[in-house]
This record gives C-alpha cells, sequence and structure tokens, in this order.
C-alpha cells in the first residue's frame, strides 16, 4: 500500500500511527519472505535469516492483533530448496 493508503486509514481512525506502521511492517516482510521461498533458499545461514524475518513478522502481527486473529508466516514452511 501507498503512504497514502495509511494516511486515509490513519485520518479516517481506522488505524493508529503505530497499527498503520505495523501493517507497513508486516506486509514488507511477508513480501519479501515469500520472495526468498519461491527464489529458493540455498543454505542454512539463508534459511536462520528468513526464519528471523518470520518470527519478527509474527511477534509485529500478534502485537498488532492483541484482540483478533494473527495471520503467521508458517516458520515450518521455510525449507532450504533441494
Amino acid at each position: 500500500m501507498s503512504m497514502e493508503i495509511y494516511a486515509k486509514l490513519i485520518k479516517e481512525d481506522n488505524y493508529t500511527p503505530k497499527q498503520a506502521s505495523q501493517s507497513f511492517v508486516m506486509e514488507e516482510i511477508k513480501g519479501w519472505v515469500e520472495e526468498y521461498k519461491m527464489q529458493g533458499i540455498q543454505n542454512q545461514h539463508e534459511k536462520r535469516f528468513v526464519i528471523a524475518l518470520a518470527k519478527l513478522h509474527n511477534k509485529i502481527s500478534n502485537d498488532f492483533n492483541k484482540n483478533g486473529d494473527s495471520m503467521p508466516i508458517e516458520i515450518d514452511e521455510i525449507k532450504i530448496a533441494r
């Protein structure tokens, strides 16, 4: 989403500035995790990096969705390409 959309969500009181920034970061991280999985994770070090990104996403998601459903990235789906 563009900055203008996040600003509109804040203006309309749908998100606080913190929630808007959390949403932005979660979308970015999720996109990169998916991209890296599609490219193929080549070794244990790359896998550890992608897992760390996923865990960061999940931590932010959990904080963002304290009273709702969280949409975590499944860590066990992150595998080294064969």
